[in-house]
């Protein structure tokens, strides 16, 4: 791995003052530009859908005991004719509890409504922290707290966490899930790794579906990364695999399990709520609102092509090049956007890092390369020449890191498709927050294709460390710049 030998199979030494202090303070800001930015809205929609998705965590402060209906007349929209209460609503719970606390104070409305979405702010919170622990356990301390700026930092990172959605616990869970996979490359799959993972995993499939990538790929590096990397006999890595795979399984269903359950009995069979969704929409649903009145690419007979370069007159961009800017921020209910140079400049840093990888392919090579470089000397009887040969073989050993590489690229591309097919096949919109799970991926390689670029123009360590120091602290500063430029002056 690309890690900063300094930090290497140091994790359990004492953190220095200097670099937990670090951490500490950039976990309360992350905290306190989310908070400020949840007071300063007031009580106007902050989000896509927030007023529907604040109907459901009422609905848990409103009641003690059990769980919504998706098709409860009092939880339907009348314009849409569905709710929320189909789809995983774990977070919802959370902030309906938050507000049953703020309402031992009070019960204004405003308050409330704050208390819903401080649950937002909670898991994009508990993100960072996991974040940067990844980061460190990836890159060592100064590439690491780049890794993690570049996420935690980003504009939309902070917007997920600012009103009431189901986002936000998504980005949580995917920061736990690749902490889990970080640690391994390092101890193995230890028990407390199986659980993290467990856990993350859990917490994953009860936030948003477009996450679900995250899921899928932690199954393969956990079934690659044994049955190849883990040491011992065949017979032994299978046992090994077969116990600690239950084992997660099993933590996994103890966390989401009840949730699906309830779906698959009151929508029969129906477990994600998502046809049983489209049907009473489409009965309930004002005219024009319904889903077969909704214009579709794929009903229109579009090709690909058309879709991606299809510019609707309110966007400023294709559906490409607009879903990739809004990947960093746009706000309020799409309507609030940064300056388009700001959204160029933060696509073009990251694109330029990942670019970078292009010059590391074999990162992704999960076989063992053994690498003998010889020289041949031919003689005549006026000549003698001298030849360097260089030699690759393959071991029969394999890489956790290659295996680790290509479920990472695995996880981001997988989200990105369920966003497009979703924009293609049911809903047209240029949203990047629907793919905002693969921004763990996107930065991973965004940092490692810097440090590679960096090692190719011989730069030593020490300007490694400025060159992180001066991008982090930069990206910090066009968060802060955006809060107090774009935000305030749009609700104030």
């Amino acid at each position: 791995m690309n890690k900063d030998t300094s930090r290497a199979g140091c994790r359990t030494s004492r953190m220095p003052g200097d670099e937990k202090l670090e951490e500490m303070i950039a976990i309360a800001l992350v905290f306190a530009l989310m908070t400020a930015w949840i007071f300063i809205m007031g009580s106007r929609i902050a989000g896509p859908d927030e007023e529907m998705r604040y109907d459901i965590a009422e609905w848990f402060y409103q009641h003690s005991s059990g769980l919504p209906c998706g098709y409860d007349p009092g939880l339907l929209n009348s314009t849409w004719g569905f709710s929320y209460a189909y789809y995983p609503y774990l977070a919802y719970m959370i902030g309906g509890l938050f507000m049953k606390l703020v309402s031992v104070f009070t019960t204004s409305p405003l308050a409330l409504l704050r208390a819903a979405r401080m649950a937002s702010c909670l898991f994009i919170t508990i993100g960072a922290y996991f974040t940067i622990r990844t980061g460190k356990e990836l890159f060592g301390r100064r590439k690491g707290m780049l890794y993690a700026c570049l996420i935690i930092f980003m504009p939309a990172y902070h917007y997920l966490g600012t009103y009431v959605n189901v986002d936000s616990l998504a980005l949580m869970a995917v920061s736990v899930i690749v902490y889990a996979w970080a640690r391994t490359l390092q101890d193995g799959w230890t028990w407390k790794n199986c659980m993290i993972l467990a856990a993350g995993m859990g917490i994953c499939m009860l936030s948003y579906y477009n996450a679900y990538g995250w899921v899928l790929f932690s199954f393969f590096f956990f079934v690659l990364s044994i049955l190849f990397c883990h040491e011992g006999t065949r017979k032994e890595r299978i046992t090994f695999l077969l116990k600690r795979g239950i084992a997660v399984a099993a933590v996994t269903l103890a966390i989401c399990g009840w949730f699906f359950i309830h779906n698959a009995v009151i929508y029969h069979g129906d477990i994600l709520g998502r046809n049983i969704s489209s049907y009473y929409s489409e009965i309930y649903a004002a005219k024009g609102f319904k889903p077969s009145d909704h214009f579709t690419p794929q009903g229109a007979g579009w090709s690909l092509w058309h879709f991606i370069t299809y510019q609707d007159p309110g966007w400023a961009h294709n559906w490409l090049i607009d879903s990739l800017l809004s990947f960093f921020g746009v706000f309020g209910i799409f309507n609030v956007y940064m300056p388009e140079a700001v959204s160029k400049i933060y696509f073009f840093i990251t694109w330029i890092g990942m670019l970078g990888m292009l010059f590391t392919l074999r990162s992704f090579a999960w076989r063992r390369r053994k690498v003998t470089v010889s020289r041949e000397v031919t003689q005549t009887a006026d000549l003698r020449q001298t030849r360097i040969v260089r030699t690759v073989e393959r071991e029969n050993k394999y890489r956790p890191e290659g295996i680790f590489n290509l479920c990472m690229i695995g996880a981001v591309v997988i989200s990105f498709l369920i966003f497009f097919d979703y924009a293609y096949t049911v809903d047209i919109q240029s949203q990047g927050r629907y793919f905002e799970p693969a921004v763990y991926g996107v930065m991973y390689f965004a940092v490692y294709g810097y440090m590679t670029l960096m090692t190719k123009l011989k730069a030593g360590d020490r300007v490694k460390d400025w060159f992180c120091r001066l991008l982090s602290l930069a990206w910090v500063m066009m968060a802060v710049f955006n809060f107090f430029l774009v935000i305030v002056p749009y609700y104030a």
